[in-house]
C-alpha cells in the first residue's frame, strides 16, 4: 500500500491539469449557455439537447429547477449542485490532491444525511428550498470526489499499465 500512496502523490501535473480542465469544461458545456441566455443570447437547439440528455438522470420537475432569463435549467436544483460538485470536486482533487481523504468522505456522508433529512422535511411539510437542495447536492459530490479523485486516477493508470503488455502480445 505504501507503493500506491507514493504513486498517488507523483501524478504528472500536466495530466492532472488537463483532466481538471476537462471536468470544468463538462460543467461549462452543461450550464454555460444559461449564462448566454441571461445575457439575451438564444441557444434553443443546445437547450433541447441538454434537456434530453439529462432526462434519464433527473426528474426535471419545473418547481424544483432553477430558472435563468425565463428558461429552466436542464436539471433540478439538487442535480445541478451534484453535477457542479462532481466536475469541480474532480478538478480540485486533481490539481490539489488532499493529504487525507477521510474529511472529504465524512463531509459527503454528512451531506447525504442532511439531504435525506431535507427530502423527508420537504415530503412532510411540502415546502422546498432550492438553495438548500443546490448546496447539499454540491457538497454531497464535491467533498468525496475531491478526496478520492487522485486515487481513482492512480488506479486507472495502474490498470492501464497492466493491460498494456498483454495488448502487445
Amino acid at each position: 500500500m505504501a507503493d500506491f500512496a507514493s504513486e498517488r502523490a507523483t501524478r504528472p501535473r500536466p495530466l492532472r491539469a488537463g483532466l481538471a480542465v476537462g471536468a470544468v469544461a463538462l460543467a461549462g458545456v452543461t450550464f454555460g449557455p444559461w449564462l448566454a441566455l441571461a445575457l439575451g443570447v438564444e441557444v434553443g437547439g443546445w437547450e433541447a439537447f441538454v434537456r434530453a440528455a439529462s432526462r434519464p438522470f433527473c426528474h426535471q420537475a419545473p418547481g424544483r429547477s432553477l430558472e435563468v432569463a425565463g428558461h429552466l435549467l436542464p436539471l433540478c436544483a439538487r442535480c445541478t449542485g451534484m453535477w457542479l460538485g462532481i466536475t469541480l470536486g474532480v478538478a480540485v482533487g486533481l490539481l490539489w490532491p488532499p493529504r487525507r481523504r477521510w474529511p472529504g468522505i465524512a463531509l459527503g456522508v454528512v451531506a447525504l444525511g442532511l439531504s435525506f433529512a431535507d427530502a423527508l422535511r420537504e415530503h412532510l411539510i411540502h415546502v422546498g428550498s432550492w438553495g438548500l437542495r443546490l448546496t447539499l447536492g454540491f457538497v454531497l459530490c464535491a467533498a468525496p470526489l475531491g478526496a478520492i479523485t487522485a486515487d481513482l486516477l492512480a488506479l486507472l493508470q495502474r490498470a492501464g499499465r497492466r493491460l498494456r503488455p498483454s495488448a502487445r502480445a
